[in-house]
């Protein structure tokens, strides 16, 4: 007998075609719940059933009690009838507790609070160790060792404020020297912050992790890579309209894992995966109701962002795109993060607030309190130019100090003869003597002599 064969024989002995049938099968069932010693009576079903029993014509069934059912149980305990259907499997759901801000993230209102929910400390000292070391070993390489000092949080935090604040006015393209130019075309916060020089200098010797391992082609970036991610679980639940999409982070360069997507714009990058809450970039789900006319619209609008919120919240974030030209896949994936956090942070906010600033706004104001710290070390530098310090002061908030006696008493910055920078090199003139402000070679005709005093009131 085949499979059709049995399932028809099951449901004829369960199921009765006639009346007639569904008593008997009753009164044989009421009858044998009652009372242990009687025999089961033999039910009288249709001889085409009757035909199919007899396969089982030496196997006895009985009588028991399952799950407090009746039900029929064969001689060799293998095989149970019932006249009860099974009750269905009920679907659990996928997310359990509830969806938003996280215990730690709830108190964060502030941009730079919700900012470092994602980049902590830890990750951040893992930035700079990394970097220091670069520095370490391409210092020598550089005539101004000014410009390649070792570098701290409060000046990686500046570098960061500096790319949120080129991302929030769309010139993460521009020329750093038209960023920082002094004919009063540039920014004057950028020049109060760093110079030019240090700024591309950081930049250039930026790295993410000390570790090379041949088979780990993410190696170069995993440790960074694997806290953030760490953070982003952490600070913020999903709810259930979630989506799993991709982006491509635009690169082109020598990278082991590049990626050719012609239907993207960038045609060539890192291909990222990432769950995505649709609820928080589309508010205009949860509230309403469905229009009957419309009805077929909006269900496939509904879908569409569903399945494409992961690409919105990229758009979000490549309107103000903090991602600077690079030909290092690292440099590149590290802006790439720069702009999920920066993202990531504003719905924090929003979401604890209850209002939502214009993304522009709030990468501004962002950037503006992660170089607050720096800006405050700056204004303590008595080595700045006279303008430029009381530029510096201004924006950070700090007094105008009273004037202090200039340390003169440094070591040389170079030990043998060097040319005058000011001179034209066809002249060559060597000089030992050198500016105790910006640490240049100077002649004696670039030069002039000036107390301690009068340096300290003017310059």
């Amino acid at each position: 007998m085949d499979g059709s064969e049995a399932y028809d024989m099951s449901c004829h002995f369960l199921c009765p075609k006639t009346p007639e049938e569904d008593e008997k099968l009753g009164d044989y069932l009421d009858d044998d719940c009652n009372s242990d010693d009687a025999d089961p009576p033999k039910l009288e079903l249709e001889d085409d059933v009757e035909d199919d029993f007899d396969y089982y014509s030496d196997t006895e069934a009985e009588l028991t009690l399952i799950d407090g059912r009746c039900s029929i149980l064969s001689r060799d305990k293998k095989v149970t009838w019932s006249n009860e259907p099974l009750e269905r499997d009920v679907k659990t759901k996928l997310f359990s507790g509830t969806a938003g801000c996280s215990e730690e993230a709830k108190n964060c209102s502030d941009p730079v609070e919700a900012w470092s929910l994602f980049f902590t400390e830890n990750l951040l000292q893992l930035i700079v160790d990394c970097t220091n070391e670069i520095i370490n070993i391409t210092r020598p390489n550089y005539a101004q060792e000014k410009y390649a000092n070792p570098t701290n949080i409060a000046e990686i935090k500046a570098v960061i404020g500096l790319m949120y604040i080129i991302g929030a006015l769309k010139a993460a393209h521009l020329n750093t020297s038209w960023l920082w130019a002094t004919d009063g075309t540039g920014i004057e916060i950028f020049s109060c912050l760093m110079s030019q020089r240090r700024f591309v200098f950081l930049l250039r010797c930026l790295r993410f992790s000390n570790q090379f391992a041949p088979k780990d082609p993410l190696a170069e970036f995993r440790p960074i890579f694997s806290k953030f991610v760490s953070n982003c679980q952490r600070s913020f639940s999903i709810n259930e309209k979630c989506c799993l999409d991709a982006t491509l982070v635009p690169f082109r360069g020598d990278c082991p894992f590049l990626r050719y997507m012609p239907g993207e714009t960038a045609k060539r990058g890192v291909l990222v995966r990432s769950p995505d809450d649709n609820r928080i970039l589309y508010s205009t789900l949860g509230g309403g109701e469905l229009d009957k006319k419309n009805l077929e619209d909006d269900i496939c609008r509904i879908y569409d962002d569903a399945m494409t919120g992961f690409q919105n919240s990229m758009k979000t974030c490549n309107g103000f795109s903090a991602s600077r030209k690079s030909s290092r896949w690292p440099l590149a994936m590290f802006y790439f993060l720069l702009n999920v956090a920066g993202r990531n942070s504003q719905v924090i906010v929003e979401t604890n607030s209850g209002r939502a600033d214009p993304t522009m706004d709030f990468l501004k104001n962002l950037g503006r309190s992660l170089a607050q710290p720096h800006l405050q070390v700056r204004a303590s530098t008595l080595t700045l130019p006279k303008l430029l310090l009381g530029k510096v002061r201004q924006f950070a908030g700090a007094p105008d100090a009273p004037p202090t006696r200039l340390d003169v008493s440094q070591e040389p910055p170079f030990k043998k003869l060097k040319r005058c920078e000011m001179c034209a090199r066809s002249a060559d003139r060597k000089t030992k003597e050198w500016c105790v402000r910006c640490r240049i070679a100077i002649c004696r005709e670039h030069g002039c002599r000036i107390c301690v005093n009068c340096a300290s009131n003017y310059l």
